[in-house]
């Protein structure tokens, strides 16, 4: 195996096999239902909104420590739903977080 060029995002996640027999995935407390709703509300939110959020993604992935972290995971998930954006309640901030950085 070779690789020429490799750029992983602070806070991802990243494997390199050779070769690779089986793949499992746990499962993320995201189910597809609350993913599709979510998928929908996006296409019709405000651009600025939709900028702002996409501020808020960096802010999160760039922020020094776990519990900075986590302090704005919370604050994104409320002000989102403070802007009208309906959130299942089974829904986690982080499981939100993880789908806004797909969806943005």
């Amino acid at each position: 195996m070779h690789i020429n060029n490799f750029t992983a995002e602070k806070g991802s996640q990243v494997n390199i096999a050779e070769t690779i027999n089986s793949i499992s995935y746990e499962k993320s407390g995201i189910n597809s239902d609350d993913l599709d709703s979510l998928k929908k509300l996006f296409k019709t939110i405000e651009p600025d909104y939709r900028k702002e959020l996409r501020q808020k993604c960096e802010d999160i992935i760039n922020s020094p420590s776990d519990q900075d972290q986590q302090t704005l995971i919370n604050k994104l998930k409320d002000n989102m739903q403070r802007h009208g954006i309906a959130i299942s309640q089974s829904l986690t901030a982080a499981g939100i977080f993880e789908i806004l950085k797909l969806l943005l």
